[in-house]
């Protein structure tokens, strides 16, 4: 059994085995036990325990699928530049681009552009994933 945190919660370990079913499992209890987030079952108890209602489809985000389908979120843009898959890197490498980077605490607009270097957008949006500094050293992006 893991160990108990503060009579609410478990302390558990997460095993990379399972690393694509992560915030994709939603569950439901056939009881109603109230509108709360976190849920603490002491042992099987029929009417409560949750059963799998839905896995949400997989943000997999493992091979780029098209320049207009590019959203990201700077966790996501993290993985695919840490990651370095292939065909990410060779599609954001090979343009130069105008792109739109959203504060979504304020709603403001970054428009920032890739166009002098090598490696394309691919080496600007390195700079932006690094979480040391997220504005990739851009002064105007630090001021926004």
């Amino acid at each position: 059994m893991p160990e108990i945190l503060g009579n609410v919660g478990y302390k558990l370990t997460l095993l990379d085995d399972f690393i694509e079913y992560r915030k994709r499992l939603i569950i439901k209890t056939q009881k109603k036990v109230g509108r709360a987030y976190n849920r603490r079952y002491v042992g099987i108890d029929d009417d409560l325990m949750p059963e799998v209602y839905e896995l949400s489809p997989s943000t997999n985000l493992k091979e780029f699928n098209g320049y207009q389908n590019v959203s990201l979120t700077h966790k996501e843009l993290q993985y695919i530049i840490n990651d370095t898959e292939p065909s990410w890197k060779l599609a954001l490498s090979s343009v130069k681009a105008v792109y739109v980077i959203t504060d979504t605490k304020t709603g403001k607009l970054y428009i920032g552009s890739a166009s002098g270097n090598s490696q394309g957008l691919w080496q600007r949006w390195e700079c932006y994933a690094n979480f040391k500094d997220l504005t990739g050293g851009n002064k105007d992006l630090k001021h926004l």
